[in-house]
């Protein structure tokens, strides 16, 4: 979730698109909430928490050179890529035996 967050962060930093903005802050939430979920599961497990990207300090998606922003296609393909990888991966996962 929080690779996925800073992807999302991101893509809020390079369209101006409402719609692709209204999604992603969507998705942001959801992706924070599960994040924290997770994370909290897995310190009350002692699992160690993997290190991760840091994230991405917000700016003006005008000031983003064309060239080295991501179009508003690209960067709802790359949600769903990401959205599709973690419904896969949770449902491979095996049931606890208790």
């Amino acid at each position: 979730m929080d690779e996925a967050s800073v992807y999302i962060q991101t893509g809020l930093n390079t369209t101006t698109d409402d719609d692709v903005v209204k999604i992603l802050k969507e998705s942001l939430k959801q992706c924070d909430v599960q994040g924290q979920r997770f994370k909290d599961f897995m310190k009350k497990e002692g699992i160690h928490l993997p290190p991760t990207s840091e994230e991405r300090p917000d700016s003006e998606p005008n000031s983003v050179p064309l060239g080295t922003k991501l179009t508003d296609d690209e960067i709802m393909n790359g949600l769903s890529i990401k959205t599709v990888a973690a419904i896969v991966h949770c449902s491979k996962q095996q049931p606890l035996s208790l």
